[in-house]
């Protein structure tokens, strides 16, 4: 059976281990794109946790979770585990451009905003997750109740095996005492041998102001250190300072260190080098008012996008008044006006920015006003 599931404007998903994920002739099984995932009032105790946003017990494969915004749940927000069930492979996992901010509950109860392993005591099932991609997410925290830690990857026993988790191009910010990237190498399973945690590569991050000095965390150990080598890290090019974050959590330009600071992961980007974080820079200029002259009664103009960081454009004619106008290319940096008639027309330019920009987060707006005028 193949499965199709778009999801946008939901409150909460969890996927049993019962249901399988096939893509079929699909590009994907799972797209959970554009929603907002909030808890207005933080949890204040250890008590009753909220499902997280993305709860994932089944096999996943080629899913995408992406441009989401999941604010102050009490629970681990995303979670990829196989659940209780024997030889699964999830594979081919997709995070990307969301905003995980205030996860967690001021009590004690360890919370995490990605969780990505085995459930505990798994100690007979060889399952796999590999090839999981998270790439340009923003995680941040402003509230008392920190997240324990941020990015959780975690093996029970040697007959279970995750591998290929890339971590690329985020700001990863405010964490608590387990830091920004925590390696749960025996999660309850008694004595039993964790099992491997193979190639994790962490590059072009800005990792700020987390716990464990902005280090891994090894929990396998009461000091964080590495008690074992089944856990294989990669770690090359993280930036340890501050992201210099606004207030809806673009960065400050030009002085942020995630301006152009991060890699090629193979999305559209603008500049020198990709942005970091989930909210890249951009700066909508419509460009300059013009004035046209008409004898006949009609006139057109060729107008352009002179925007910074931009990736697509959106153009639309706010005149009012009666006035009508055809904009022959409204998706373009640069589109022809024509069937203008006289009169003063405003065009409004939105500029967007990345994959963020479909999210309504990462877009500026401009105006560019067209006098046509009897010559």
């Amino acid at each position: 059976m193949d499965i199709l599931i778009t999801l946008r404007s939901i409150v909460s998903l969890m996927i049993p281990p019962t249901l399988i994920q096939v893509k079929g002739t699909y590009d994907y099984s799972f797209w959970i794109h554009d929603n907002l995932f909030m808890r207005k009032t933080p949890k204040a105790s250890n008590g009753s946790r909220d499902d997280g946003a993305w709860v994932a017990e089944g096999i996943v494969q080629d899913a995408i979770f992406e441009r989401n915004k999941v604010i102050g749940l009490s629970n681990n927000a995303v979670s990829i585990t196989i659940g209780y069930t024997s030889d699964r492979n999830s594979h081919n996992i997709t995070i990307r451009n969301n905003l995980f901010k205030d996860i967690g509950v001021t009590g004690g109860v360890t919370v995490y905003a990605l969780q990505i392993g085995m459930p505990r005591q798994a100690t007979n099932q060889r399952d796999t997750i590999q090839d999981v991609y998270i790439y340009n997410n923003t995680f941040t925290n402003s509230t008392s109740n920190k997240v324990s830690g941020n990015i959780m990857i975690g093996n029970d026993t040697t007959l279970n095996l995750v591998k290929r988790i890339f971590i690329r191009n985020n700001i990863i910010d405010d964490a608590g005492a387990y830091g920004y990237l925590t390696f749960y190498e025996t999660q309850g399973a008694g004595n039993v041998t964790p099992g491997l945690i193979d190639s994790v590569f962490s590059d072009h991050n800005i990792i700020y102001n987390n716990g464990n000095s902005n280090n891994p965390f090894y929990r396998g150990s009461g000091s964080g250190a590495r008690t074992t080598t089944n856990t294989k890290l990669f770690e090359s090019n993280n930036i340890k300072s501050n992201p210099l974050l606004n207030s809806d959590f673009t960065f400050q330009y030009p002085s942020s260190p995630a301006l152009h600071g991060g890699v090629d992961v193979g999305y559209p980007y603008a500049g020198t080098a990709p942005d970091i974080g989930a909210f890249g820079y951009v700066v909508a200029n419509a460009g300059s008012n013009q004035t046209v002259y008409t004898s006949g009664g009609i006139a057109s103009v060729i107008v352009g996008s002179r925007s910074i960081g931009a990736l697509s454009w959106l153009w639309k004619d706010v005149s009012g008044s009666g006035l009508s106008s055809q904009i022959i290319n409204p998706t373009s940096s640069s589109t022809s006006i024509v069937n203008l008639i006289q009169g003063t027309y405003t065009f409004q330019l939105a500029a967007m920015s990345g994959l963020a920009a479909m999210s309504g987060l990462a877009v500026s707006y401009a105006i560019v006003i067209i006098n046509v005028l009897p010559k």
